[in-house]
């Protein structure tokens, strides 16, 4: 039985008719469909392969003396002269601008060779393996004056019950009660399937009994496109906005059965103000949800899962609040079997070392061009690392957004394009096309991709309140970014592992405003002041988030609309000297390069805090581009283990045994200096003590693990951060090379061994030593040095029940204590030994 699916999708589409960003809604209920050994290319709904062709009927409600259709669409006239309210859409009757070709061959045809539509969308991202056609329902009736005209069927609002389904169903009924002598005609050339494989055949090429493909008396695909808009003022049934699937659409259709076929298998979609561009847009997000059951993820319907942080960009048929690029990611290509993960004849699912070619490098092509991609198991998680090449060599590669200027009442700011260059994701959520379980209900699926940007990671400060009505402090000045809340920000520190970068919207306790009618304008009023939370909303169909996105940025006192959160760069972002956010040539992600390659950790709700970030030895480089192709090299390799430049380190992050053996797994170089600090970025939704929303840092070094630091080196736990050393690890500090538990900072010492090379070696603690139950703090060679600079109370050496110090040495010239301090106060220790 099929599922019923009501959708609302963010997509964030301009309008030339609304200049705002656009919020689709969407509900999806569970999956509960059982199915074994399922394979995900072989498709849901249908499989992704071959040629279907589908029905698209446009529907409307009209009745005399009950509704009379009086609203406004730009691009659908509600009636066309001769008082019917018959009419399509306008882009219907122009051929350059088709939802879909009728005929294959037009894909190869010059005279639409500029032709962008859903037809040539899936062409291209599935390297012609898949093409869908389509055609508009049109007047079947010989004697009637628009005979093979395309037309909308209207139904009586008053007759229908309260759901989309009954509107289609009344839609279905009066084609077969006003056409029902060419029923089997009409819908004759839409089945050519066996529907609903279920991921267990591919009805492109056979039956679920093994004969070749044929129809099974079910339509394989219908589209309800409806001229409506829930924010109507006028409509058509009391309630209606309020319907599941009324702001966007709704993955399910009807059941009609007459004569020769039944009619099931479609998609409704209702918002009727959309362009061909709009539905091109929009149409990929519900082809997901039923060929694949994708859950929302790259920020589609404002969904949080699990997850501490919310995309504003992305690509994919998922991915929503304004395409950075148009077409597939890899990852999903890689379900719906369009891509191979072969690169130069070489493997490039790469889940180890032994997975790597002989010389660690492989030249992507572009990826749209080519399908060429890689996808790398990042250690110690069930993550992956994906790595494209976008070169914009194909029809898919725009960005419907650029080179609009969504603040034109105040700036001369477009959006900028992307740029070409390598792109790469985190994503955790099928790694097996033979036993695919994804559903889009699955709360722990949503928003598992997470894009990487170039720019990096940083901290940012932001403006208290948005641009403000220059007229009315109360309200916000709705000529910015399509009458929406623009923030100022600022960058402050780079923060690799726990900052944000444009990508992403900035989670904080904001001032809130609520959206009002203005004199044909949208304004915002302040209502309330930060309440002491973040709020978010962990439905998995369509979330509400106080985050907001980088739009405008500030640097040395200049100010600038860049739209950073819309990716790319434009003339402003690049007089605030920034860089591009896709990785070029010299880049390289990994502990010492722009950002390092982590797992991408689940936030608890119940905690209020983020799982840890494991490091890794993972490493990849940009290492060389052809030009006159494009093609990249990139080289990986899973050893990178020294640190060679100082770092900033934020959030709670795991040395675990990366080597596998007694070798050090993270080094600290000579003359280098890894500092453990706050992050300047929220990462919990619940304010601290702090006042603020960041939960303080915590290194943990994890049994087995080696940390070594190197002469003159430096390992700096600061600002109320946490140094945690687990029973069976080590740390190895060098001739005059220090650790500094800084004031306010603690050292959790849970047994391992500490190791000071030489007398030059020191430990300083210039905050407080925590010893765990039953443990014996000690160490070897070197000194350790207690310079607490509070009050003389302090006690900054605090012990568990059975704790105790052993401090050997090797005669009176051998320092092993240097107190810095009035004294040391130390709590309930059973045992200081000194000898």
């Amino acid at each position: 039985m099929k599922k019923t699916i009501n959708l609302l999708l963010l997509l964030c589409i301009f309008l030339t008719t609304q200049a705002q960003i656009i919020d689709w809604e969407d509900y999806s209920p569970p999956d509960t469909s059982t199915r074994t050994a399922a394979y995900a290319p072989y498709g849901r709904d249908f499989s992704p392969h071959d040629t279907i062709r589908v029905m698209i009927i446009y529907a409307g409600f009209y009745q005399p003396g009950v509704y009379t259709d009086p609203e406004y669409f730009q691009h659908w006239s509600n009636d066309n002269g001769n008082g019917l309210h018959t009419n399509v859409p306008n882009y219907i009757y122009n051929e350059d601008y088709p939802i879909f070709f009728t005929d294959a061959a037009q894909l190869n045809d010059p005279s639409y060779a500029n032709v962008f539509n859903l037809t040539r969308f899936y062409h291209d991202v599935s390297q012609g393996d898949f093409i869908m056609l389509g055609d508009v329902f049109r007047d079947p009736y010989p004697n009637s004056n628009t005979f093979g005209e395309p037309i909308r069927i209207n139904i009586d609002p008053s007759t229908v019950s309260s759901s989309w389904y009954s509107c289609n169903k009344k839609v279905l009924e009066k084609i077969r009660d006003e056409y029902g002598v060419f029923w089997d005609n009409i819908w004759a050339p839409y089945d050519n399937r066996d529907n609903y494989p279920n991921y267990q055949f591919d009805n492109s090429v056979v039956n679920a009994d093994g004969t070749p493909a044929s129809g099974d008396g079910v339509v394989d695909y219908v589209i309800i496109h409806w001229r409506y808009d829930k924010n109507w003022q006028n409509q058509p049934k009391d309630g209606m906005d309020d319907w599941s699937g009324s702001g966007g659409g709704v993955t399910s259709l009807a059941n009609l059965s007459y004569s020769d076929f039944s009619i099931s298998e479609g998609f409704t979609s209702t918002k009727g103000g959309m362009s061909s561009e709009d539905v091109v847009m929009f149409f990929p997000h519900e082809f997901a949800h039923e060929v694949y059951n994708c859950p929302h993820v790259m920020g589609a319907n404002t969904t949080r899962g699990n997850k501490f942080y919310f995309p504003t960009v992305g690509w994919g048929m998922m991915s929503a609040s304004g395409h950075l690029m148009v077409g597939t990611n890899a990852w999903e290509a890689y379900m719906l079997g369009w891509n191979d993960l072969e690169v130069g004849g070489f493997n490039t699912k790469i889940d180890a070392p032994s997975d790597l070619n002989t010389s660690a490098s492989y030249r992507l092509y572009d990826y749209a061009l080519t399908g060429d991609a890689i996808r790398v198991k990042i250690p110690f998680s069930d993550d992956y690392l994906w790595i494209e090449n976008h070169q914009k060599k194909t029809s898919t590669e725009f960005k419907a957004w650029a080179g609009k200027n969504p603040s034109s009442q105040v700036s001369t700011s477009v959006i900028p394009d992307f740029e070409k260059g390598i792109y790469m994701y985190v994503e955790d959520l099928e790694d097996d096309i033979n036993s695919y379980s994804v559903n889009a209900s699955t709360y722990d699926l949503l928003n598992e991709i997470k894009v990487l940007n170039a720019v990096g990671n940083w901290d940012y400060q932001r403006s208290e309140y948005p641009k403000l009505n220059p007229n009315n402090s109360d309200y916000s000045d709705g000529r910015y970014m399509w009458n929406n809340l623009i923030y100022t920000f600022e960058r402050t520190e780079e923060n690799p592992i726990s900052g944000i970068n444009p990508y992403f919207s900035y989670f904080d306790d904001y001032h809130y405003y609520k959206n009002i009618d203005g004199d044909g304008t949208v304004e915002k009023l302040h209502l309330e002041n930060p309440d002491g939370v973040i709020e978010t909303d962990f439905n998995h169909n369509y979330g509400t988030l106080e985050a907001r996105s980088l739009h405008n940025e500030i640097e040395n006192n200049l100010e600038e609309l860049t739209y950073a959160g819309t990716g790319g760069r434009n003339q402003e972002a690049i007089t605030l000297g920034r860089r591009s956010d896709a990785f070029q040539v010299g880049d390289e992600i990994s502990i010492n390069g722009i950002i390092p390659v982590l797992n991408n950790p689940d936030y608890s709700v119940g905690t209020a805090k983020l799982n840890p970030y494991y490091l890794n030895g993972l490493k990849i480089e940009i290492t060389n581009q052809i030009l006159y192709s494009g093609a990249i090299l990139v080289e990986i390799a899973f050893d990178d283990y020294e640190l060679y430049y100082n770092k900033r380190w934020c959030g709670d992050i795991i040395l675990p045994d990366i080597s596998g053996d007694e070798q050090s797994d993270l080094i600290i170089d000579e003359d280098v200096l890894l500092t453990i600090d706050k992050s300047g970025t929220p990462n919990t939704h619940v304010q601290t003590s702090d006042g603020d929303f960041i939960n303080p840092s915590n290194f943990t070094l994890d049994p087995d693990s080696k940390l070594q630091i190197e002469s003159y080196g430096q390992l700096l736990v600061t600002e109320n951060s946490k140094l945690t050393l687990k029973n069976g690890s080590k740390l190895v500090i060098g001739s005059y090379a220090k650790v500094i538990i800084d004031e306010n900072a603690l050292l959790q010492y849970e047994g391992g061994e500490i190791v000071l090379e030489s007398s030059s070696s020191c430990l300083e603690i210039r905050g407080n030593l925590n010893i765990a139950d039953n443990i014996v703090f000690t160490f070897t060679g070197g000194y350790i040095k207690f310079s607490n600079p509070g009050d003389d109370n302090t006690q900054n050496i605090t012990c568990g029940s059975g704790a105790s110090i052993v401090l050997q040495g090797s005669g009176q010239n051998d320092k092993i204590m240097e107190v810095q301090q009035s004294r040391d106060a130390i709590n309930r220790i059973p045992t200081l030994l000194y000898s």
